[in-house]
């Protein structure tokens, strides 16, 4: 259970009052500024939130038992906008709702996360409803809502709108609750009946149009008229990217190299520790990071690497205090691996303690669950490259592929687990491949130890017996590797199928392919299509991909009876609707009923690619004209 370590780690957690709230700029007209916020134990420790714009880092509002909902009667904080980290609302007993706080909070950017979740709300006995009405978007992390015994209107929140990437978990609030009908006529979706006019549909204001740069309300359509920036605000202007000129900083502003240097240094972590110094480095604008807790299990500075904060640096960099006292990252003269301590892996956040490192100090084991869960684990272990003791990856069912491990080349094995294996991979359901060696370097070391493979039932034999010829081990057993519970259900006797597009116009294609002469006719059930939107011509069947997560593959499946219906001897497939002039990859495999006393046999063609053809434009309906006096 994850709640009892939350509740241990904030019960464990007293900060200074002084370091509660720092504000870092900004003034009381336009709003401050403000550092990582904790309230706690009474509602008058809210008003260290007066005057906050922006929260740059946490804000947590825990504790607060107190029964009297009276105490929360108009205690709002209209100005707080954005927070770049996470929301914590936990056991505030007399709250009846999050938006009468903060009815103008737009964004969450989940910068750090708890436990792989940006928004936490967790046993608040009275919370009637969340009521974030301008809550536009989660942008990174998901949203965890638990044991809020009065809570309604989250089924009535379009989440797929607000958190597109993320996993969210709902549990243990109200069950009898209003349905979508209690939004209001000719709304779709809400966050209660209290505010009819903040009714969404499909979570945008009524008729109201901002820029496309803009997250949440707006005073007009242009890019200076946002309330929150989407992604970059430059002075008054929401942008894409940074002028060359100017810096990063924290992923939401652009800033010179003067105002980078002059920034306030703000707590990173919750025991109120103050960083240091701001100064640019590689396009951002960074600060030295603080070191942790004494206690803490990582025991050792943080060092900065382009505005991330990491306790080793990253592959061609190493630690390095600058002429000016910084810790930073800076590039290697040659060779330089950077240490960390190796340990089990069961979350994004615990990931994330690895973004840098190239040598796991111990052994690495990884037990994962959630979606978009490779990028995050590419991100933060793809710069590994060895292992001092094992690898063990178990019951890890988005995993696909170990393609996140991209850099890994050596596993040493001088403590084995069981004190005989190096490499264990068992219980992963989904998982189909090793790595793509066509792409990855083969000069993969298992120095000491061997294989240990067990229950992986779409992983095909024969991926295990290259990854054995690549790492130079003896011949495994059924002990080791068991023939019968590795890609049972899969087929791994793959003959490649021909196939070839046969019309191409604007906006559909047909393909066309051979069938598998190879293939059971009693256990084949028919054809799948995949074909993608490919700008490059780089796309892999597996990099990339999860099992809990959809990739962009469109997928056509066609039935046998559909198949022994056509009078030609190869078969055809439709693809619609395609966009003009756009370049599409695609393959074809066969779908069968899997046999465990069997070889499976099946068919898969190559990728292959195509361009659908120009379209004509739609008519020209509105011209503009521009002229400039010059005297």
């Amino acid at each position: 259970m994850w709640w009892p370590l939350l509740a241990a780690a904030l019960l464990c957690t007293v900060v200074d009052a002084k370091y509660s709230k720092v504000r870092l700029r900004g003034s009381e007209e336009e709003g401050y500024v403000c550092g990582n916020v904790d309230i706690r134990n009474s509602v008058e420790t809210l008003e260290i939130l007066r005057g906050c714009r922006v929260v740059e880092g946490f804000v947590h509002i825990v504790l607060i038992e107190s029964r009297n909902e009276t105490l929360f009667e108009n205690v709002s904080f209209p100005e707080l906008v954005e927070i770049t980290c996470y929301l914590l609302v936990y056991r505030v007993f007399g709250l009846r709702s999050i938006g009468s706080l903060f009815p103008n909070l737009a964004v969450i950017r989940g910068y750090t996360l708890v436990m792989n979740y940006a928004l936490i709300v967790f046993q608040n006995d009275r919370l009637q409803e969340l009521g974030l009405w301008s809550l536009k978007s989660v942008l990174r992390g998901s949203v965890r809502i638990e044991r809020n015994d009065a809570l309604c209107f989250l089924d009535t929140v379009d989440w797929d709108v607000i958190v597109p990437h993320g996993e969210n978990y709902f549990s243990d609030n109200k069950e009898l609750c209003p349905g979508r009908e209690s939004c209001g006529r000719n709304c779709t979706h809400c966050w209660g009946v209290e505010h009819p006019e903040r009714c969404r549909a499909d979570n945008k204001l009524k008729d109201k149009k901002c820029n496309e740069l803009c997250i949440g309300d707006c005073s007009g359509p242009g890019p200076q008229q946002c309330l929150v920036c989407k992604k970059l605000l430059l002075g008054d202007v929401c942008v894409d990217s940074c002028p060359s000129h100017m810096f990063e900083y924290l992923g939401r502003l652009c800033v010179n190299e003067t105002e980078c240097t002059q920034m306030q240094p703000w707590p990173l972590t919750t025991d109120g520790t103050l960083a240091g110094p701001w100064g640019p480095f590689n396009g951002a604008c960074v600060q030295t990071c603080p070191s942790l807790k004494a206690d803490s299990k990582h025991d050792r500075p943080w060092w900065l690497f382009n505005g991330v904060c990491v306790q080793v640096c990253p592959t061609g960099y190493e630690e390095r205090h600058s002429d000016d006292g910084k810790k930073i990252c800076a590039p290697c003269v040659g060779r330089c691996p950077t240490r960390c301590q190796g340990e089990k892996i069961t979350s994004i956040q615990m990931a994330q303690y690895y973004r840098g490192c190239t040598y796991v100090q111990g052994a690495l084991s990884i037990q994962v669950t959630g979606r978009h869960i490779m990028e995050e684990l590419e991100r933060s272990l793809g710069s590994i490259e060895e292992v001092e003791n094992y690898i063990k990856i178990a019951r890890s069912f988005p995993l696909i592929s170990l393609s996140f491990l991209k850099n890994l080349r050596v596993v040493h094995g001088r403590e084995l687990d069981q004190s005989k294996y190096a490499f264990v991979v068992y219980e992963n359901q989904n998982l189909v491949e090793l790595w793509n060696w066509t792409t990855k370097p083969r000069d993969f070391q298992i120095k000491n130890g061997s294989l240990f493979f067990h229950n992986n039932h779409k992983l095909c034999l024969s991926h295990i017996e290259e990854l054995r010829t690549i790492a130079k081990l003896p011949k495994f057993t059924n002990l080791e590797v068991a023939q019968e519970s590795n890609g049972d259900k899969e087929a791994c006797d793959i003959f490649t199928i021909k196939a070839r597009v046969k019309i191409q116009r604007s906006t559909i294609v047909v393909i066309e392919w051979e069938p598998c002469v190879v293939c059971n006719i009693h256990t084949l059930l028919g054809y799948i299509v995949y074909y993608i939107e490919a700008p490059q011509q780089n796309i892999t069947l597996y990099n990339g991909r999860e099992a809990c997560k959809n990739t962009g593959w469109r997928v056509i499946y066609m039935e046998m009876m559909e198949v022994s219906m056509k009078t030609k001897d190869n078969i055809e497939k439709l693809l619609q609707p395609l966009k003009p002039n756009t370049q599409y990859g695609f393959y074809v495999e066969t779908y069968s009923v899997t046999n465990s006393s069997s070889v499976n046999k099946g068919g898969r063609s190559k990728i292959q690619y195509f361009m659908t053809k120009p379209d004509r434009p739609s008519f020209l309906y509105k011209c503009l004209w521009f002229f400039k006096l010059e005297f």
